[in-house]
């Protein structure tokens, strides 16, 4: 089903933006392209290439910022040289945690950096630092929503978490994939596409409520409909205030 949806997407948006027609159907194939870097796409970017409003230079960078005719230019990679009165430089970013001291940042992440966490939102030896919306997702604001819930019912002591070395490994096993998959731009282990809609499922399989599996299906093959989970959090309410005045478990590390 996974190589089928991302086939089917991949059709969907070379057609869309009219890639083909403009020669810029990206090299590879759309899974090892939809890195934690996935991005929309802009507006209006493919109707001004095809307009000439845009020349695209593909597959080339600025090798050197120079002078011709008294003017301002650049050198490409390929040997052109174009004037250009403003060169805007993607200097890149970098992922940090500045406000964690060293030693908690050792205890949310591995060896190497990536970060371990289970559903995405609970690190595996620090109970008390959660984790709501930090992942790349092709349905970010529906996914840290979801995360939302899954907190709420964790710190309400509604979830029982597996034990941590079950989870370490189901990480890693994850990690050692995803760093094959996307060369390892997987966003220090945050990153979860192509699983967006699978991780949506499993906090809210951890929940103990989620839509209809027919509803699910729907979600996974079609364009996802957020509003279809709006009744989510008026049902977790409803049977909060069942289980009020109930000994609740205190939330804890995942079990050892």
């Amino acid at each position: 089903m996974r190589d089928g949806i991302l086939a089917g997407l991949q059709a969907l948006v070379t057609r869309q933006l009219r890639l083909k027609q403009l020669g810029l159907v990206p090299r590879g194939p759309l899974e090892t392209i939809a890195r934690s870097t996935v991005s929309l796409a802009t507006d209006g970017f493919s109707e001004r290439v095809e307009q000439g409003v845009i020349a695209v230079r593909r597959d080339t960078v600025i090798e050197r910022l120079c002078a011709q005719n008294g003017r301002p230019s650049v050198r490409l990679s390929e040997g052109q040289v174009l004037s250009a009165d403003l060169v805007v430089c993607g200097t890149e970013w970098q992922q940090r945690v500045p406000f964690f001291s060293e030693e908690l940042e050792r205890r949310l992440t591995d060896e190497r950096g990536n970060f371990e966490l289970y559903r995405q939102i609970q690190p595996l030896d620090v109970p008390r630092v959660s984790f709501c919306g930090y992942n790349s997702s092709f349905f970010s604001p529906l996914s840290a929503e979801v995360a939302a819930w899954w907190i709420a019912c964790f710190l309400m002591g509604e979830i029982q978490l597996p034990p941590s070395e079950q989870v370490r490994g189901q990480l890693q096993a994850r990690l050692r994939w995803m760093e094959q998959r996307t060369d390892g731009h997987h966003a220090r282990g945050t990153n979860v596409i192509p699983f967006s809609m699978h991780n949506i499922d499993e906090m809210l399989e951890d929940v103990r409520i989620n839509v209809s599996a027919p509803t699910r299906a729907v979600q996974w093959v079609l364009p996802t409909n957020p509003a279809v989970y709006a009744k989510i959090e008026a049902q977790l309410l409803e049977r909060r205030k069942r289980l009020a005045g109930q000994p609740r478990a205190e939330p804890d590390a995942l079990g050892g």
